[in-house]
């Protein structure tokens, strides 16, 4: 198991291939464990900081509200204060931590964007590549295509730790186009080098269960 999860990232084609051959998709949980306890620590240990930029973005947007007295913006900011310094406890933190940019976000959401994704590919691979390919065997593909997300995680988070500065990104984020959190900012935020990596691992994958080249 470790072997393959080394030459997924290594070599794709010598591990996908190996993964097809001797693997289920009761494996492909393995990835997906690997990625929220990640989730969980990169949350934990960047806490603070993601606490701290989040209320400065609230504020700066309350203060430049026109509906509001200065009244009800003060007391909106300290509701927003109290409750940010509130302890949610672990459980908190876990399932409904804040998002860390550029695309982190709490714990429920790997296994979910994997099967979703995992939905779409079946559709678009058996229409168009023919085959009679299964939603398990693709969810088994996806989820260890979805292990460059974990070099993701400590290429990002490790950044982040050391500079303090949570916007650092690797592809069209860098950009700053549109609002923060905007569709436009967010759709360009998630195309990046980790993006497109994942994208062809998940595709030499699908060329070897679809018996097709790329």
């Amino acid at each position: 198991m470790i072997a393959a999860i080394i030459n997924v990232i290594t070599s794709p084609k010598d591990g996908f291939d190996y993964i097809l051959k001797s693997l289920n998709w009761r494996h492909a949980f393995i990835p997906i464990l690997i990625l929220s306890l990640l989730n969980i620590f990169s949350g934990l240990i960047m806490e603070e900081e993601v606490k701290s930029m989040n209320f400065e973005r609230a504020s700066e947007w309350i203060n430049n509200s026109e509906r509001m007295t200065d009244e009800q913006k003060d007391q909106a900011i300290q509701g927003m204060e109290d409750r940010m310094n509130a302890n949610s406890g672990l459980m908190g933190r876990v399932f409904i931590s804040d998002s860390i940019p550029p695309t982190f976000g709490s714990f429920p959401q790997w296994p979910i964007r994997i099967f979703f994704w995992s939905l779409f590919s079946l559709l678009i691979g058996n229409l168009f590549l023919g085959g009679g390919i299964s939603l398990s065997t693709i969810f088994t593909i996806s989820s260890f295509g979805y292990l460059a997300s974990v070099l993701e995680y400590v290429f990002k988070t490790g950044y982040q730790f050391i500079t303090g500065d949570l916007m650092f990104f690797t592809g069209l984020g860098v950009l700053n186009i549109g609002n923060q959190g905007g569709f436009i900012n967010s759709f360009l935020t998630g195309i990046d080098v980790f993006a497109f990596w994942r994208v062809y691992l998940i595709a030499v994958g699908f060329s070897l269960a679809y018996k097709k080249t790329i």
